[in-house]
């Protein structure tokens, strides 16, 4: 599995993973969720403190 944290303006929002299966999930930092002012990084993604799978389209560059 491979993790990338993910951060705003100095904050830890949450982390980014992605399972051996492949599967892309999101969960919030409860830090970021406890803190006046938290915003969704994505309106798709409302900040909730359950794990968020991420349903993508892959998009390439030729």
């Amino acid at each position: 599995m491979a993790a990338l944290d993910v951060y705003r303006n100095g904050y830890r929002v949450g982390v980014f993973t992605k399972t051996n299966t492949g599967a892309h999930h999101f969960k919030y930092a409860e830090v970021w969720l406890k803190l006046t002012g938290s915003r969704p990084i994505s309106m798709s993604m409302p900040l909730r403190y359950q794990t968020l799978p991420i349903n993508h389209t892959a998009i390439t560059h030729n």
